[in-house]
């Protein structure tokens, strides 16, 4: 048992047998047995917590004969909805096909004790388990405390009368497989049978449990051939099987490897909040992922910095307009909103319906995905396009619409990610339900899970939408081409479609595309080949192993091939006919690389079923009007900086010289009102202003200042109410 040799082994005897191998491999040389000697790699145990080389002993063990059993329990695994499904028939399935009878005996002090005693007479050797501490002290000449403490030492103290022979009885040394313990978990956590039987008969089985992939062969097995033996019941309906958390260097984590992240650290770093959404919506649960601080910092910008600016967005307006969505004046009906407030209202609906459909299937990941890209779309463009509604002074009709859509939408989406993120959801609907609400659920957690309403849900709109949304998105990706950016204003957008019919659905969003895309007219066109044309490049990682030396020809038919009608061959059967020597040679679309090529003076992009092209042929007047929105980013960033509210009013000192003051005077007006700029100044010579950059090649110097009591009496709480 300590790993020496035993007294058989006359010339080692009592010797550590890895202390041994050099002169056993001399000995087998010397006696002619040895065949060849040398070092090569191999699989070995070794202990989990110090890497010391483990040495394997047949032991005798107490088994329970499982493969009685086992056909049994497989047809019971059919029963059970495994996420990922494979895992059914895969991993877990062939390991019951597999099956070998439970070593169920474990030579350790901590443990269960294996509730079995044997009478000590050598020529009796009765055998009896055990199954109650009241049937142990009911025993004939039972020797012991009258409540016996069951665990070792003080069960080993505790013995009785044989009935066979009348002799002593002892409990056997062995403690019991802690698996086996996990394993009794749903009946005796109630202390089932002796107790609480309505208990465990109501929460048996589980309707779920969750754990990592290792545990095909632990609990999710241990669970199911006990308690499969027992009820001839799944313990569990649904297993969702989680896979390992790897570190930054792809490795399980582990205190040996030093590739662990302290819990501790990150919950103060980041909070729960953002480990928690890190693992939900990175990767299927099922997949192991890398975990490390900045991987989860970058969820949270993604996900909840983008919700707590949405939500401070809306509590500085609504405060400064005084909005209180109890007040039926500043209540607006769905009829009475735009259709951009029907719009977001309308993917809320979607997005709710979509995460339902998942979480009821346990498919955690994309339920997170239908969360983000909605907070995504909230954010880049409702509230975006919105914005103006929020800042006019007019309290009109319009701004309560824009209130209230932006407040059901806030309060639905923290009942939304209440699963996900506890306690984002909780601040945000404390603030803005309970200290509003009296009579609403005092915790987010305490609300019923939020269901579709179709009454706000008009699925034609978000069809259009998607499209303009395209379109702006095309746009923006035709501007990055050419590296022109946004606050460049453009004379004008073409868009092709492949259905002229849905030009209808987009004309009546023709101001919001002209305005997100910065260009001064759109027009409608029936085709794109004025402007642009397809070119044809081989996929070489692909084609070069199959074609080889043909490649060249292949290259040079594809060349010939590029225009309109091949491009609509292989998008309508996804596949392109070439002749190369003589030959007809089917290409896939994988196989063909398309490239767009524009009409010099213009750039575009194409989508799904749209061209989208912009022409880049800038004016003087367009040129100039570029460089005022240059001034008032430069001027709204001061503000930034400055740490203004958002209604005050300042001074503007510019100077700046030839084109750039051109500008400056020509939108003079436009800059004012963009920044809130009450009176704007023009110097004649260089000073020590807030900051100085170029622009066209000349000197740029600006300095703000706010203007005090211009607002005297206007309310600029911006403190979450």
């Amino acid at each position: 048992d300590d790993g020496t040799f035993k007294e058989e082994v006359t010339p080692w005897k009592g010797r550590f047998v890895k202390d041994c191998d050099k002169e056993i491999t001399k000995d087998l040389k010397k006696r002619g047995h040895l065949i060849k000697s040398g070092v090569y790699e191999h699989e070995y145990p070794f202990c989990w917590r110090c890497d010391t080389p483990l040495l394997y002993f047949a032991r005798p063990a107490w088994f329970i004969r499982t493969t009685e059993v086992i056909q049994k329990i497989i047809k019971l695994n059919e029963k059970i909805n495994w996420i990922p499904e494979h895992i059914k028939h895969g991993r877990f399935g062939r390991f019951l096909e597999n099956n070998r009878d439970w070593a169920l005996s474990r030579e350790r002090f901590w443990g269960t004790p294996l509730p079995i005693w044997i009478c000590e007479n050598p020529k009796c050797k009765n055998e009896l388990v055990i199954g109650s501490i009241q049937e142990l002290v009911s025993q004939k000449g039972y020797k012991g405390p009258k409540s016996p403490e069951p665990h070792k030492p003080y069960i080993d103290e505790v013995s009785f009368e044989c009935e066979k022979c009348g002799k002593n009885m002892r409990r056997v040394p062995e403690v019991i497989d802690c698996w086996f313990d996990s394993g009794s978990m749903p009946f005796a956590q109630w202390g089932y049978p002796h107790q609480n039987q309505d208990k465990f008969k109501r929460f048996f089985p589980a309707d779920f449990i969750s754990e990592a992939m290792d545990q095909t062969r632990g609990w999710f097995y241990t669970l199911l051939m006990i308690n499969g033996i027992l009820f001839e019941k799944s313990p569990y309906q649904n297993c969702l099987v989680l896979g390992l958390i790897l570190g930054e260097d792809g490795k399980k984590m582990s205190k040996r490897l030093g590739n662990y992240v302290e819990p501790t650290q990150m919950l103060e770093e980041v909070g729960a909040d953002a480990m928690r959404w890190y693992f939900y919506s990175t990767a299927p649960t099922w997949t192991s992922i890398r975990f490390f601080p900045q991987a989860v910092k970058e969820a949270q910008k993604d996900f909840h910095i983008k919700i707590w600016n949405c939500y401070s967005f809306f509590t500085i307006y609504a405060n400064l307009d005084e909005y209180n969505p109890q007040k039926k004046s500043m209540k607006v009906a769905w009829k009475n909103r735009s259709e951009l407030d029907q719009w977001i209202l309308s993917e809320f609906q979607n997005m709710v319906e979509e995460v339902r459909e998942n979480l009821d299937k346990y498919h955690i990941f994309p339920a997170a995905q239908a969360i983000l890209r909605f907070v995504d779309g909230l954010s880049n463009w409702y509230i975006r396009r919105s914005r103006n509604r929020f800042w006019k002074s007019e309290k009109d009709q319009d701004k309560w619409a824009a209130y209230s859509t932006l407040y059901e939408v806030l309060v639905g989406l923290s009942k939304v990610i209440a699963p996900f993120v506890p306690f984002l959801a909780e601040e945000i609907y404390q603030n803005l339900v309970v200290k509003i609400q009296k009579d609403a659920p005092e915790s987010v957690h305490l609300c019923d899970y939020p269901k579709v309403d179709n009454s706000k849900r008009d699925m034609e709109l978000v069809k259009k939408m998607a499209l303009v949304r395209e379109i702006v998105t095309l746009g923006h990706n035709s501007r990055m081409q050419e590296k022109i950016k946004v606050r460049q204003p453009l004379p004008k957008v073409l868009i092709v479609l492949a259905d002229p019919e849905i030009q209808k659905d987009i004309e009546p969003f023709r101001d919001l595309i002209l305005e997100e895309l910065n260009v001064k007219d759109l027009e409608f066109l029936p085709k794109a080949s004025e402007y642009v044309h397809y070119r044809f490049k081989p996929n070489f990682k692909i084609l070069g192993p199959k074609y080889g030396k043909e490649m060249g020809a292949i290259q040079k038919a594809l060349a010939k091939a590029s225009g309109p009608k091949a491009y609509q061959e292989l998008k309508e059967k996804g596949k392109l006919k070439l002749q190369i020597n003589q030959k007809t040679i089917l290409l896939d679309k994988e196989e063909v690389l398309v490239e767009l090529v524009s009409k010099e003076g213009f750039t575009a992009a194409d989508g799904r079923g749209v061209v989208v092209i912009l022409d880049v042929r800038l004016t003087e007047d367009l040129i100039l009007e570029g460089m005022a929105r240059d001034l008032v980013n430069r001027i709204q960033k001061l503000r930034k900086k400055a740490e203004l509210q958002y209604d005050d009013r300042i001074h503007t000192r510019l100077y700046c010289e030839k084109k750039v003051l051109e500008s400056a005077k020509k939108f003079q007006d436009y800059i004012q009102k963009e920044t809130l700029t009450k009176q704007l100044d023009f110097e004649d010579a260089p000073f020590e202003g807030q900051e100085s950059f170029q622009m066209e090649g000349t000197k740029v110097i600006l300095e703000i200042q706010k203007i005090k009591n211009v607002n005297a009496g206007a309310k600029k709480n911006t403190e979450k109410g």
